[in-house]
């Protein structure tokens, strides 16, 4: 059934809350969240130590040579939290201001999952009147793009200097693709390796043609 922006707005926090079994504290290896994101296919994770809580995302693990030996405390993100009766607006609002993807749901002082970009773009989905948007209407224009045979280490390093997590590949003027934080993390970076794959000869952009 589809829904008002005005019903959309106020959707409780606890209606699009994505629940998280594991729990992850700022001193586990980075590894711990990497297993958990890639089995899981999500791209946030909640991080808590006492009073503080945070936030862990694949493109947080991008810049992570050493999993095993890299800590949750050196790349998570402190970003705030949402609590269950929060309206949907509100949250968004957070979000937009702080540039995060997600944010931490507290109930009694206790992490109990997550409230995501993802989640609540799915809801809008059901939104009637938004339908009426065009793509054209809210699209970058003059993204990066990147070639087939440029390399994963180039994307990566990319991704890293500008804050960017996909990048369509061009070739001819005609999209082939696109490259993902998430492509690069699961497929090329292991938790206990000394070195990542994306760093080695060979390994091109191309490896991933049109997948989104």
């Amino acid at each position: 059934m589809s829904k008002t922006l005005e019903e959309l707005a106020q959707i409780e926090v606890s209606q699009l809350l994505t629940k998280q079994g594991s729990k992850f504290d700022p001193k586990d290896p980075s590894s711990k969240a990497l297993g958990f994101l890639k089995d899981t296919g999500q791209y946030e994770v909640a991080v808590s130590s006492g009073r503080k809580v945070g936030i862990i995302t694949v493109r947080s693990l991008l810049g992570v040579d050493q999993p095993q030996n890299t800590k949750i405390e050196s790349i998570w993100d402190q970003v705030g939290e949402a609590q269950m009766e929060d309206p949907i607006l509100v949250i968004s609002d957070i979000m937009l201001t702080n540039n995060v993807r997600a944010l931490p749901v507290i109930s009694n002082d206790t992490i109990i999952g997550i409230i995501s970009q993802t989640r609540i773009i799915e809801e809008m989905s059901k939104v009637s009147v938004l339908k009426e948007f065009k793509s054209r209407d809210i699209l970058r224009s003059s993204p990066i793009t990147m070639k087939p045979e440029e390399g994963i280490a180039q994307a990566r390093r990319i991704m890293l200097d500008k804050g960017i997590s996909h990048i369509p590949i061009v070739e001819n003027g005609k999209i082939k693709g696109l490259v993902t934080a998430e492509h690069i993390v699961h497929n090329f970076i292991t938790p206990s390796s000394k070195t990542t794959r994306g760093d080695r000869a060979g390994a091109k952009v191309s490896r991933f043609p049109g997948q989104v």
